[in-house]
């Protein structure tokens, strides 16, 4: 059994290519944050600029809201996951949205759930 598998080992079948995918990105995303991470380790988190017409002083190392940014991104996909992962199970006898929601003269209904 792969990472992916493993990680999507309890997701529903009708979710877990979903699931899996993101799995794959979010091992790909960690790889670079573990890799960028290792590269920042001495590096400022302010560095000096000088744009070459007089104007210098401090500005945010780009590198570090490079870093933030992949962060950022992980975490959200990693909330994503979660959820996919605790998604309960479908109920077989369950309804589609569509079934459910119908417009009917006019109204909307739950149909199916009077």
């Amino acid at each position: 059994m792969d990472d992916i598998d493993a990680i999507t080992a309890t997701v529903r079948d009708e979710l877990r290519p979903h699931a899996a995918k993101l799995a794959g990105e979010l091992l790909f995303i960690e790889q670079k944050l573990d890799e960028t991470r290792a590269g920042l380790a001495n590096q400022a988190v302010v560095i000096p600029y000088d744009n070459g017409g007089g104007q210098t002083g401090i500005r945010a190392n780009p590198a570090f809201k490079e870093y933030n940014a992949l962060l950022s991104s992980f975490c959200k996909a990693l909330s994503q996951l979660n959820s996919l992962m605790s998604a309960a199970p479908a109920k077989p006898e369950a309804k589609s949205t569509l079934e459910r929601f119908q417009v009917v003269k006019g109204r909307k209904l739950a149909v199916g759930d009077e």
